[in-house]
């Protein structure tokens, strides 16, 4: 697989110059469609407060890349631009380093200037209309770095599913992503039920001071997040009244690094079966 950067560059133009109309329209679209949001929550919520925002942005984040990133590779899936496509001197390596590119710097970019610029204007009238001092999310929220990992992740799904399915693409890969998502939580869980079964912590009378009981009644499974933590929940009875509290199971730390290490290669794994996918278009 070889790459070159001067043909890279001229098919990041191409790519461009090819549908500049229609990344124009869904810049157009996308900034319309936001502060269409923005404007609801506004009007319904009487406010936009920070969490609001920070939950407009990345829904929208989500949602729309996950559109636009089944059209990376919309040309595979059109006879009239088929052949086209394939006759492009670059490699399949080339092609795939330009559906990351957009996929996971270009994109995410251009949206976040069109969204923080649609939160500033409606920030501005949530100030000065609605007498509403809300802060302007920019990023800075510190659940945002993780929540960007999981589109990280996310996106190596799709653009797999871009590359996968010909037809109805993005009902396809919401679909294929919801049965992963749901078989690795139930996995999850099953495990943890199998290992932990009905043992107790060793912090069994720390866990009964803080819930100011005698005795734990029982311990009960209630979820697991995969290679992270499991949580539990311990509960007892008080004057007749149940009373709980929550607390995590967390990997020893060798274990959680392996699962770590796991975790990151996913994406790259699944990139690689979508590169070896557009290998297989070529031939």
């Amino acid at each position: 697989m070889q790459f070159s950067f001067s043909r890279f560059i001229n098919l990041f133009k191409l790519q461009l110059a090819a549908n500049r109309r229609l990344y124009l329209l869904g810049m157009a679209a996308l900034a319309g469609m936001l502060l269409a949001f923005m404007l609801f929550f506004l009007i319904t919520d009487r406010e936009l407060n920070f969490k609001t925002q920070q939950a407009v942005y990345l829904v929208g984040l989500v949602l729309s890349s996950a559109v636009f990133t089944t059209t990376v590779f919309k040309q595979y899936a059109e006879r009239s631009q088929r052949a086209q496509a394939l006759m492009l001197p670059v490699s399949a390596l080339e092609k795939m380093v330009l559906a990351v590119v957009l996929t996971l710097v270009v994109y995410p970019l251009v949206y976040t200037i069109i969204c923080i610029a649609c939160l500033k204007v409606i920030n501005y009238l949530d100030i000065y209309w609605l007498g509403n001092p809300n802060a302007l999310y920019m990023l800075n929220d510190e659940y945002t770095p993780g929540l960007l990992v999981i589109y990280f992740y996310l996106q190596s799904f799709v653009l797999l599913g871009a590359i996968w399915f010909r037809k109805q693409t993005f009902v396809k890969s919401a679909v294929m992503i919801c049965l992963i998502i749901i078989g690795m939580q139930a996995f999850s869980s099953f495990l943890g039920r199998k290992i932990i079964g009905r043992t107790q912590p060793a912090n069994v009378e720390a866990v009964s001071q803080k819930l100011g009981a005698t005795k734990i009644r029982h311990f009960m499974y209630d979820g697991a997040t995969p290679y992270v933590n499991t949580l539990l929940m311990a509960n007892t009875e008080i004057e007749g009244k149940v009373d709980w509290e929550y607390y995590k199971v967390e990997l020893p730390q060798p274990a959680f690094s392996i699962m770590l290490v796991v975790l990151i290669a996913v994406p790259f794994f699944l990139w690689f079966i979508t590169l070896l996918k557009l290998r297989e278009q070529q031939l």
